[in-house]
């Protein structure tokens, strides 16, 4: 209980004064606060009943569900829905508690409010459903990222050895088709060159499909370009190939 029992408000402290040792420099004295906030180092604050969290193991968790709470006032609406914002936002990441004590729980007047110094990680469970994990499940005390809904996958994927073979090609080639393109894309028209620092080197007849690793079967394309080419749509890709084949036939017929 010893976890728990720290996160225990001290005192009378005013939640604006919580809000404050979070980070919240701006926070005021005045009557209606809002339930998140953010701190000058850009963690978002979240305000949270202290009958709202609940030891599971080693761990603390704060469950959120904002379907269940009765809001009867807009002001209160926009706060909840600034709150489910602001969590769905933070999902897979951190976020920082004031956590409040009741002066009357059918009120729900704050007696006290407490800052904890540990960040939470923040999982969403549902639509409008978090569940704010500390301790030693969360990411920070146990380097685990806790499963969420409709996710799959390998934390620690593991590894296999792969034997392949790759055709050699000429640096030469490379450093000569980009200088004859003066390092820009040669697509007529392509305004999508100056978004990257250099050309791919494309072959026109691929070398797996027999294609010389040489300079006239090589054209400067930059990486849209050759993306159109390779894993464009039908019609994408017989464009961007009459294109290449274009600049093929105009090279072949300069004139020295």
């Amino acid at each position: 209980m010893s976890q728990l029992l720290n996160l225990l408000p001290v005192g009378t402290k005013k939640l604006f004064k919580a809000l404050r040792d979070a980070g919240v420099e701006n926070a005021a004295k005045r009557r209606n606060v809002p339930w998140v906030t953010v701190a000058s180092d850009g963690v978002i604050v979240v305000n949270v009943w202290r009958d709202h969290i609940r030891r599971r193991g080693r761990s603390l968790v704060a469950n959120v569900d904002s379907g269940s709470w009765h809001v009867e006032t807009s002001a209160r609406k926009r706060k909840l829905e600034a709150l489910v914002a602001a969590l769905a936002s933070e999902n897979g990441g951190k976020v920082r508690l004031v956590v409040l004590e009741d002066r009357a729980p059918e009120a729900r007047s704050v007696k006290a409010a407490r800052c904890d110094e540990a960040l939470w990680f923040v999982q969403q469970t549902g639509k409008a459903k978090f569940r704010l994990l500390r301790g030693s499940g969360d990411v920070q005390g146990g380097g685990r990222i806790p499963p969420t809904p409709s996710a799959l996958g390998k934390m620690s994927p593991g590894r296999r050895e792969i034997t392949s073979q790759r055709i050699e090609r000429d640096p030469r080639v490379r450093a000569f088709t980009l200088n004859r393109a003066r390092n820009h894309c040669e697509t007529d028209g392509c305004t999508d060159s100056r978004d990257f620092s250099n050309p791919d080197v494309h072959h026109i007849t691929a070398l797996g499909d027999g294609g010389s690793d040489h300079t006239d079967n090589t054209v400067a394309l930059c990486p849209a370009c050759h993306a159109r080419l390779h894993r464009g749509t039908g019609p994408v890709r017989k464009r961007m190939e009459r294109s290449v084949l274009a600049i093929r036939r105009k090279r072949m017929h300069a004139v020295p």
